[in-house]
């Protein structure tokens, strides 16, 4: 996965990520940036 300059990367960031990974699988070229909206139908 992409991650912007400015995106963080301290053990909390990286555990979400690898979570969010997990469950919707994120693409791995797509770039996360903090304006990045991630949406997931809950119905």
């Amino acid at each position: 996965m992409n991650l912007a300059p400015n995106f963080p990367e301290d053990p909390v960031m990286q555990r979400l990520l690898q979570l969010l990974h997990e469950e919707i699988g994120l693409p791995k070229h797509k770039t996360l940036r903090w304006d990045t909206q991630i949406l997931e139908n809950l119905s």
